[in-house]
């Protein structure tokens, strides 16, 4: 077997492997949606949980980091250019 034939085996075992993988999660989807409101109310909230508590659940990318970092100075030495909470609800639920 030569280089070009193992990579071709290896990139369809690769794709026959997504498709598996495509096939059972939509089967997943499809299950959790059949169960009852309470229960798959409980299934979200502990898939949420489980990925807030995730160590690189909320990472960011250096320049995200350096742009949040830019904008909590500018907001401590600027405290007034800053719009209350209440009023940026209000204008968000005004556009409905």
């Amino acid at each position: 077997m030569d280089w070009l034939q193992i990579r071709t085996f290896f990139s369809l075992q690769g794709f026959r492997l997504c498709i598996i993988l495509v096939k059972y999660m939509s089967e997943l989807l499809e299950q959790a949606l059949k169960l009852p409101f309470p229960e798959r109310r409980k299934l979200a909230d502990d898939i949420y949980e489980s990925i807030e508590t995730s160590p690189d659940a909320f990472s960011l990318t250096p320049e995200q980091e350096s742009e949040l970092m830019r904008r909590i100075e500018n907001h401590r030495l600027h405290p007034e250019d800053g719009i209350p909470w209440e009023r940026v609800m209000a204008e968000a639920l005004a556009r409905k």
